[in-house]
């Protein structure tokens, strides 16, 4: 560990200070105050050695709140840009987390298979149960187990993923243990004209997707997405059906402008799907509704607020091909209102939410109807001044199952004078239990029966971290857009992790199982990113994510002989790159490549039960349909587009028994107006 540390200190100070003597502050997007005449350029037109230069913000909000430039914040962002999403063309958008360093996504991508995410070395267990996941602010965990089946996100509708990483509990609650992945739909505020944009795609494993948006600026404003996709699966089961999948989603949004600050928001989607698992069939319709009444962000004034009421629903039929049947039907109500007060330097914010969550299960081997409230206030206080950045915040979660939890953080950055900026931060977080963690009915599996513990207390961490990042321009053009330029970003972490839930033995005699707060590790680790703009040639970017993490049992009551050991799923060392060519008439080519190494799939850590390393290729190709004069005459624009995946088609897993696929297809065609 310290070796791989040293490691990544050294090139962080090699791409710091070798490229210039006095790199960028990046700060509000403007040229910095006191540029002296000789870091200009010397013959415009040329390439020129810079030692300031500006790289105009990255803005995200998730983390702080705040939509703040990404460069400044004493936390650790990440955002998957619009471009990005445009060139990778994901089915489901859990793929494109890969991109981002500190996030193992297992099953990514795949219409036929859930996906699991592991952040910072916390294992997502069934899914995506210790991240929270954000429908333009509107959290969309479900109630049961308290997980997330991104296949069911209207992906059609979303432009841009931000990604925060470590303890967001204090701003966000209980789910955020991890971090926190905001999903961005089209910004009307953006459009200048209507759009209309239709999406046709064809894949390997006979797949089909389309897709159809609609979008009008204006006052009144709307965003209205739909699509059908369905997949004959990968895998067959063990009945020698395939393991498909058939979804339809919807998606609406209307904004209203009462004032120009003052917006009224609704939003509303639906999802409708079915397939063929391994031990049963499953009908599921899913659906999302919010209204907001907010205004519009303006750091010249004094006051902003935001005012909102949401509903996620779900309904899951499940038909057991032993001839039983499962309903579960879950809903969440909520709602919350925050207010922002600016004075000089300073922003505070607070707020507070209240939710009602009811899981109604009918099952073969038993039933639960079963409601659960939270009610939470937080404050946070953000202070900018100069070169030096602080954030301080509070929540208390009140919930009516366990009773109260506290959870504080703080965070502060400073710009040294070349343009290095240092961040720290620490934090507590906590896991509620969901539902199906205090309330199961007693489930037989494989010979064994399990069942839920309602005396079931949160699990919590504590979370430091320092980092380090800098953006510099290394080499100036006479075009800004084809400067090239280097962002790096790193960050050391450390976590505790306490009274995690496991399950143990309760009852030998009929070989019952039941979750305790048992189970305490350690969690060390170091996340990189490099992302270079026009490195080589102009138009030639790169992008490289690497992670370490060490997660270790430090207390595991059930067999401590387990104690040091890896804890299972999450690997040491995590990688992945994209390097992307663009043609000046809108070509585009990208290579990427993900990478793992082995993963242990018990806490025993048995060598003959590892998944071995791996490291995988992938292409995507895009290309205009019709020339710029064409596009100008037909006022519309159109996109030809083909991908590979597994290139090599090299045989790995993600997960114990269920081989990752082989080398996949797909071409398809957009076409915009």
């Amino acid at each position: 560990m310290f070796k791989m540390m040293l490691v990544m200190v050294v090139l962080l100070i090699g791409v710091s200070f070798v490229f210039a003597d006095e790199p960028p502050i990046v700060d509000s997007g403007k040229q910095q105050k006191g540029e002296s005449q000789k870091d200009k350029p010397k013959e415009e037109g040329k390439e020129t050695e810079v030692t300031k230069f500006t790289i105009p913000p990255q803005r995200v909000s998730v983390g702080v709140g705040y939509d703040t430039p990404m460069f400044r914040l004493p936390v650790s962002t990440d955002s998957v840009s619009k471009e990005l999403i445009r060139e990778l063309k994901p089915f489901t958008l859990d793929s494109l987390f890969a991109f981002t360093p500190g996030i193992d996504v297992q099953n990514g991508g795949l219409l036929s298979e859930k996906s699991i995410i592991n952040m910072r070395g916390m294992q997502g267990r069934y899914g995506c149960q210790r991240v929270l996941v954000l429908l333009d602010d509107v959290p969309i965990n479900e109630e049961y187990m308290g997980d997330v089946d991104f296949r069911f996100i209207p992906s059609e509708a979303v432009e841009e993923v931000e990604v925060f990483r470590g303890p967001g509990s204090a701003l966000y609650g209980a789910n955020a243990m991890a971090g926190v992945i905001r999903l961005k739909t089209i910004a009307l505020e953006n459009l200048t004209t209507g759009v209309l944009r239709l999406t046709s795609r064809l894949a390997s494993f006979d797949t089909e997707y389309y897709s159809a948006v609609v979008a009008s600026p204006g006052r009144y404003r709307y965003l209205v997405t739909s699509s059908y996709a369905r997949t004959e699966g990968y895998l067959l089961n063990s009945d020698g059906t395939p393991r498909d999948w058939e979804q339809g989603t919807g998606y609406f949004k209307f904004e209203a402008l009462v004032s120009p600050r003052h917006i009224i928001r609704l939003s509303a989607g639906t999802v409708s799907a079915n397939s063929n698992q391994e031990a049963f069939k499953q009908d599921t319709s899913r659906d999302y509704e919010s209204l907001s009444f907010l205004t519009r962000v303006d750091e010249k004034e004094k006051l902003d607020f935001l005012l909102c009421v949401f509903r996620n629903g779900t309904d899951n039929l499940y038909e057991w091909k032993f001839g039983a049947q499962g309903n579960y039907y879950q809903q969440t109500l909520g709602s919350k209102a925050n207010i922002t007060y600016r004075y000089s330097y300073f922003r505070l914010t607070v707020g507070g939410e209240y939710t009602e969550q009811r899981a109604d299960v009918r099952e073969y081997n038993g039933s639960l109807d079963e409601t659960s409230y939270t009610g939470s206030g937080f404050a946070q206080l953000f202070y900018e001044r100069g070169n030096f950045t602080a954030l301080l915040g509070l929540r208390h979660d009140t919930y009516s199952s366990f009773g109260g939890e506290t959870s504080p953080r703080a965070a502060l950055s400073y710009i040294l004078k070349n343009g290095l900026l240092i961040r720290a931060a620490a934090g507590k977080s906590f896991r509620a239990p969901a539902i199906s963690d205090l309330y199961l009915p007693p489930t037989s599996y494989m010979g064994m029966t399990f069942r839920g513990n309602p005396d079931l207390e949160p699990e919590y961490a504590w979370t430091y971290e320092i980092g380090f990042r800098r953006d510099t321009v290394i080499k100036q053009q006479q075009n800004p857009k084809t400067n090239t330029t280097l962002k790096t970003d790193v960050t050391f972490f450390s976590t505790d992790a306490k009274d995690f839930f496991d399950y143990i033995l309760v009852d030998p005699a009929t070989l019952t199982f039941e979750p305790r707060n048992i189970t305490r590790t350690s969690i060390n680790g170091a996340e990189l990113q490099l992302a270079f703009s026009n490195i080589l040639l102009p138009r030639l970017d790169l992008i490289l994510n690497y992670a370490y993490t060490e997660a270790i049992y430090k207390r595991y009551p059930p067999n401590p002989s387990v104690e040091g050991n890896n804890v299972e799923y999450i690997p040491r060392n995590l990688g992945s790159a994209a390097l992307s060519y663009r043609f000046t008439n809108g070509t585009r080519f990208v290579l990427y490549m993900k990478a793992s190494d082995h993963r242990n799939t018990d806490p025993q850590n048995w060598t003959d039960n590892n998944l071995h390393s791996y490291a995988v290729l992938g292409l995507r190709f895009s290309a205009p349909l019709f020339t710029p004069e064409k596009e100008k005459q037909r006022s519309g624009s159109g996109l030809l587009f083909i991908s590979v995946d597994n290139l090599f088609n090299k045989e790995y897993f993600e997960t114990k028994g269920q081989p990752a696929p082989g080398r996949s297809f797909s071409a398809g065609i957009q076409v915009e107006f």
